[in-house]
C-alpha cells in the first residue's frame, strides 16, 4: 500500500508541476482518501489549493501537514505565508512562535515575521475608514494608497515571476522596475533576446502589473521616492540597498531561475 501511495504521490507531483491541476487534485485526493494524514499530500494539495486562489480552504491541509510531521521546514513556511496572505495575523504569529519552540531559527522565519508586520501595518488603515464603506471599497482605497515596486529583467518569464507579482498585487498597485538593456549586458554578461520595449510589452500584459518603468540593475531609495513607491517587493536574495522599513521579501520559488532556461 505504501508503494502505491508513493507512486501516486510522484504522479500527482508530476501533474502539479506540469500545471495539470485537475489531474493533480484528483491524485492528491485519492491519496488522502487512503491516508488522511499523509503529510506531503496534505502540504502539496494545500499548495495547489492556494495556486487556485482558494487560500482559506488550503489552511486545513497545511495545518494537517505540520501536525503530522512538524520536522519539515517548508510546511511551516507555507502555512505562515498563507495565513499572512489571508490576513489571519494573530494565527500567523502563533504559528511562528510554535516554529521557534520547535527549534527553527532559520533566517526565513525572520523574513516571514518581517512580512507579517508589514502586511498587518498595510491593513491597519481599514479600521480607520468610514464605517459606511463596504469591504470592497475599503480594499480598493487601501490598494490605492500603496505603491509596490517589483524589480526584474524578464529576459525569460517564468512562474516564479508570476507568483511574486501576484503577491505584490495583494499589497497595492504594482510598478515593475524593468532593467535597461545595457544594464543586463553589463551585469548578466549577455544581450537579451528581447529588447526593453518588447520586455515591457510582456510585463504590461500580466494582469498583476499596473505600470512599468525603466531601471538600472540596482534599486535605491531615491528610485523609490522618484516614483512615489511605498515598498519594494523582492525575493529573499535581495541585494538592492533599500532600508528594511521599505522592503518586503518573499522566499524564492525553489528550483527555478532564468539562467536554467538559458542553459
Amino acid at each position: 500500500m505504501l508503494d502505491d501511495i508513493d507512486s501516486m504521490l510522484d504522479e500527482a507531483i508530476t501533474a502539479h508541476e506540469a500545471k495539470d491541476f485537475n489531474s493533480a487534485a484528483a491524485k492528491y485526493t485519492k491519496i488522502l482518501e487512503r491516508d488522511a494524514h499523509h503529510a506531503d499530500a496534505n502540504h502539496n494539495f494545500g499548495l495547489l489549493t492556494v495556486e487556485l486562489g482558494l487560500k482559506d480552504e488550503a489552511l486545513i491541509f497545511l495545518q494537517t501537514a505540520i501536525n503530522t510531521n512538524p520536522k519539515v521546514l517548508q510546511y511551516w513556511v507555507t502555512f505562515i505565508d498563507t495565513l499572512t496572505n489571508v490576513e489571519r495575523f494573530d494565527d500567523a504569529r502563533s504559528v511562528l512562535e510554535q516554529a521557534y519552540l520547535f527549534g527553527y531559527t532559520e533566517e526565513v522565519f525572520d523574513q516571514l515575521r518581517h512580512n507579517l508586520d508589514l502586511k498587518q501595518r498595510l491593513c491597519e488603515p481599514q479600521i480607520k475608514l468610514d464605517h459606511a464603506n463596504t469591504p470592497e471599497t475599503i480594499f480598493d482605497q487601501v490598494k490605492q494608497k500603496q505603491r509596490i515596486l517589483v524589480d526584474m529583467s524578464l529576459t525569460v518569464l517564468h512562474h516564479g515571476h508570476i507568483r511574486l507579482l501576484r503577491k505584490a498585487s495583494e499589497l497595492g498597485t504594482v510598478i515593475v522596475a524593468l532593467t535597461k538593456d545595457d544594464e543586463i549586458l553589463k551585469h548578466k554578461g549577455f544581450k537579451s533576446l528581447l529588447n526593453y520595449e518588447e520586455r515591457k510589452e510582456i510585463a504590461l500584459s500580466i494582469r498583476y502589473v499596473d505600470e512599468v518603468v525603466e531601471s538600472n540593475w540596482l534599486i535605491d531609495e531615491a528610485f523609490l521616492d522618484k516614483y512615489a513607491v511605498d515598498f519594494l517587493v523582492h525575493g529573499d536574495d535581495n541585494t538592492n540597498p533599500i532600508p528594511s522599513s521599505r522592503l518586503i521579501t518573499f522566499p524564492r520559488t525553489q528550483g527555478i531561475a532564468s539562467e536554467t532556461f538559458r542553459e
